[in-house]
């Protein structure tokens, strides 16, 4: 009879002969046992293999595709063939922290409606040093609206209730993992622990040229289908405006832009208090918080920005608070031009 473990870990392996040991040994040296960790190689050309070959620990299964076929292909494979309860992603360059299984875990288990859960993450360089935090400021309630704009959500920090995963699993894209969450959130609560409990190694070398546009494309793919489930149609200038919200903090935005969002958030609104397919208070709070963001970012372009911020935030029903107002001045005074 097959062990029946709690947890499947589900890993992806290509070109990681460097990194794939220490992402290994990350699980190995989980705080609770009761898991299996599915190595996918996804006909990688390197060694990697033969560094996944050095570990004997029963609880690893390895099955390899005989030709690439991509990560998100790769994770459906694991996925497959994972007998767990609950399915946790890692890639293989990455680190879990010893606590992070069993706390999600316990997590998943006390609150049965949520079906995805993350958590917050240290960003490592290509050595392991530490280069930086990523955290989710929202509240969990959030997340769901939250993902109409931006993806929240780490993808080897994921923790997912097996009977929660969705009919079709990750789509052949560059941004399948939000794609994928956002899918899921439709009929299941979504949280994150703010706790860092997953090691995240950056990309050195950048997500550049035509595969950084790649990735906005796919992105305004599942952007595109949640502005369509509440009623919205996006002209090419809507559609143009609202990936420019999404990639604000990459790529920049300034005041004027800024103004146009916030108008093009009142049709949001406006749209879903007819379809309420969003919850209209959570799905305005949203909004406000990715306005606000914007904001910041046009602060560059000095103190009269915060004018225009308060009165762009009005619009969308609600007079920015004045130590919103106070925290956006100060971002201005200090990164004016």
């Amino acid at each position: 009879m097959e062990r029946q473990p709690k947890v499947s870990v589900i890993m992806p392996v290509y070109k990681v002969e460097r990194y794939v040991a220490h992402s290994i040994q990350s699980i190995l040296d989980q705080s609770m046992e009761d898991w299996e960790l599915i190595l996918v190689d996804d006909a990688s050309p390197d060694a990697s293999a033969e560094v996944i070959a050095k570990f004997t620990d029963q609880r690893i299964r390895y099955i390899k595709h005989e030709n690439g076929q991509g990560p998100a292909k790769a994770r459906n494979t694991g996925i497959l063939a994972a007998r767990g309860d609950y399915i946790s992603l890692l890639d293989s360059d990455d680190i879990a922290l010893p606590g992070r299984l069993a706390e999600q875990l316990r997590f998943l288990e006390n609150n049965p409606g949520v079906g995805l859960v993350g958590t917050w993450a240290e960003l490592i360089d290509e050595v392991g040093n530490k280069a930086g935090l990523r955290n989710n400021p929202y509240p969990d309630n959030l997340l769901r609206p939250m993902l109409l704009f931006r993806n929240t959500f780490v993808t080897s920090s994921l923790m997912i209730r097996k009977e929660a995963l969705p009919t079709e699993l990750f789509k052949t894209m560059l941004a399948e993992d939000y794609d994928f969450a956002s899918r899921l959130a439709e009929n299941w609560d979504v949280a994150v622990l703010p706790r860092h409990l997953t090691q995240y190694r950056i990309n050195t070398q950048g997500l550049m040229g035509t595969r950084w546009q790649q990735i906005k494309a796919d992105c305004w793919i599942t952007q595109q289908r949640l502005l369509q489930q509440l009623g919205v149609s996006a002209s090419p200038g809507e559609a143009e405006l609202h990936q420019r919200i999404s990639h604000a903090v990459a790529d920049g935005i300034d005041s004027s832009e800024a103004q146009r969002a916030g108008r093009w958030m009142v049709k949001i609104l406006q749209a879903n208090e007819a379809s309420r397919f969003y919850d209209q208070t959570l799905l305005n709070q949203a909004c406000e918080a990715v306005l606000l963001s914007l904001w910041r970012v046009a602060a560059k372009e000095g103190i009269s920005t915060v004018l225009k911020a308060r009165t762009s935030l009005a619009e969308l029903g609600r007079a920015p608070s004045l130590g919103q107002m106070a925290r956006l001045a100060g971002r201005a005074l200090r990164t004016a031009r």
